[in-house]
């Protein structure tokens, strides 16, 4: 909601988008990069993750750029990311675009050790799909945080 509607009046261009199931172009498309690597950076940071929903189809196969479990969608008035900050101390997100890469640090005056499992299977039920159940472990200050991220479903077209 913060971002807006994506419009070339505002500023976005096109870029790849899944519309309906299927890799295409479209204006503000690419802002799931954008979300992923924000998403990554509060995974990883120890926040608590408030909404966060996959994509539904893994039409990248092995060229992902984020592994499976890892990925953050969004659709304007639809799908949102959300985290907050559940530690006692401020934090500090910083990002860096050079080129082609981006660099994105969460800065805090706390020491965590933050570990993720991302387990990846195909579904039973229906062929075709992956389950992907992802689980961080999270320490700091003497306590330990075990969260169950939730399981992702994938259509993956690749597998057909």
């Amino acid at each position: 909601r913060i971002v807006g509607r994506p419009t070339e009046r505002a500023g976005y261009g096109r870029a790849a988008a899944l519309k309906q199931g299927v890799l295409t172009e479209d204006i503000g498309g690419a802002l799931c990069l954008a979300s992923t690597l924000l998403y990554n950076v509060a995974l990883l940071g120890g926040m608590e993750i408030v909404e966060r929903r996959c994509h539904s189809v893994d039409s990248y196969g092995s060229a992902r750029y984020f592994e499976l479990g890892r990925d953050a969608a969004v659709e304007y008035a639809y799908i949102d990311l959300r985290f907050r900050n559940p530690l006692s101390v401020p934090l500090l997100l910083a990002a860096e675009v050079d080129g082609d890469s981006v660099r994105t640090e969460l800065r805090a005056a706390a020491l965590l050790t933050v570990h993720t499992d991302v387990l990846v299977g195909e579904a039973t039920f229906a062929p075709g799909v992956l389950r992907v159940h992802t689980v961080r472990r999270v320490r700091w200050d003497g306590d330990e945080r075990l969260d169950d991220l939730g399981w992702s479903m994938y259509h993956a077209p690749w597998l057909a």
